[in-house]
């Protein structure tokens, strides 16, 4: 049954900051008059101190070291798992659903037991649809699939090392061509991605840790490892300064606009300029070399992106490196990394967008990957779907829809 006929909505919460306006002279009435005394002097407005010139050019690096544990994706793909997803497997869950009905309990520890299921057609994509079960109502609704399960970015502006686009590559849109070891995809002209999924018996393992009187899955259950990854050729994605969604970003974050990379660096030379280094962390903040390559990261004092820097805390000195994409400088900071899950298998970058903004972000290398073990066959997700509601009606799964 389609949501739309339903009582019933998702709700997903935004936060909007609206402004105060300032009201800057123009009076009211009574305000106009004429004077034959003459006009007071113009206040003479402030020197502005312009920004420093560059002193050296940003030129392209002869190499960029490479990173460690990249060489290749260590994916296992199996005939089974391979067949489990053209068929459909199943992400179990627990969601929330706020209703006339109140089908489901209010933001708390418990809700309604629910499903994504994902499936790989014939002509290469991947299908997806999700579904809750409203207790109340006795009977499954369709959700709205909001997220992506294999999110590799979230930024502005992308590129595979040899073009920008504004277009990221997203697994639930691209096109996969089956291949021995699994399915391969292209992004753009240099860059192609990996996808494998095996299968592993799961038939003794607790349906669920925290509540060990649930029992194990029993016979038949069957869980699957998904893995994507960059197979070929590099994956950027770059997120401007000036991003909303970049809300915590305080008084280091730059959103001027520049001319060229170098007029950027030269803005950010000392620990009074110092900018944000959002891939290390909100408490770190980087002061580029004003007269060659490289740059000092420093802690911050609080957490939130400040510009006032710890002179208490250690400083580190961070390499820094110079690539052309489609005629853009790019810097390329190998040593810096937000996390270790990555096996240090991207660079953190910076460059300027089309409108001269500073935006920061990721190279991922080749044998980044990413993996996703929740998935489960029918069989198993039933088992799980038992221990919440053990109803007739809960247990007939409502059919495949795109």
């Amino acid at each position: 049954m389609p949501l739309s006929k339903l009582p019933l909505s998702l709700i997903i919460s935004a936060i909007c900051i609206t402004p105060a306006l300032l009201g800057c002279g123009g009076g009211s009435d009574g305000d106009t008059y004429t004077s034959h005394h003459s006009s007071p002097a113009t206040p003479t407005p402030p020197k502005q101190t312009p920004p420093p010139k560059p002193s050296f050019t940003l030129e392209p690096s002869a190499s960029i070291p490479k990173l460690k544990n990249n060489d290749s994706l260590a994916f296992k793909h199996t005939m089974a798992g391979e067949q489990a997803l053209t068929t459909g497997i199943y992400k179990p869950k627990l969601v929330t659903l706020i209703s006339d009905k109140n089908n489901c309990p209010s933001f708390g520890s418990v809700g309604c037991p629910s499903f994504d299921r994902i499936w790989l057609d014939a002509n290469g994509q991947f299908n997806r649809d999700s579904w809750a079960y409203l207790p109340t109502d006795k009977s499954w609704v369709q959700l709205d699939a909001f997220h992506n399960l294999f999110r590799f970015s979230f930024g502005d502006f992308f590129s595979d090392g040899s073009e920008f686009s504004s277009k990221e590559f997203d697994p639930e849109e691209a096109q996969w061509s089956h291949s021995p070891s699994g399915f391969t995809a292209p992004y753009l002209n240099a860059a192609r991605f990996k996808l494998s999924v095996a299968d592993k018996n799961i038939s003794d393992l607790l349906i669920n840790p925290r509540k060990p009187a649930t029992g194990n899955y029993g016979k038949g259950a069957v869980g699957y490892d998904i893995n994507i990854g960059l197979a070929e050729g590099e994956y950027y994605y770059f997120e401007d300064t000036d991003s909303p969604a970049l809300s915590y970003r305080q008084s280091s974050n730059d959103a001027s606009t520049y001319k060229s990379l170098e007029a950027y660096r030269a803005a950010h030379t000392n620990k009074q300029s110092v900018v944000c280094a959002i891939e290390e962390g909100k408490n770190k903040g980087l002061v580029f070399n004003p007269s060659k390559l490289g740059a000092t990261l420093y802690t911050l004092k609080n957490s939130s992106c400040s510009n006032e820097v710890d002179t208490n805390k250690p400083n580190k000195t961070i390499p820094e490196y110079i690539k052309l994409i489609d005629n853009r400088k790019v810097i390329v900071m190998p040593s810096l990394s937000f996390d270790s899950v990555a096996n240090k298998s991207y660079y953190t970058v910076l460059t300027l967008n089309d409108n001269g903004v500073a935006a920061q972000g990721r190279g991922y290398q080749k044998g980044y990957g990413i993996k996703n073990s929740d998935f489960v066959n029918e069989t198993a997700f039933i088992a799980w779907l038992k221990t919440f509601n053990n109803e007739t009606s809960a247990l007939v799964l409502p059919g495949k829809t795109r």
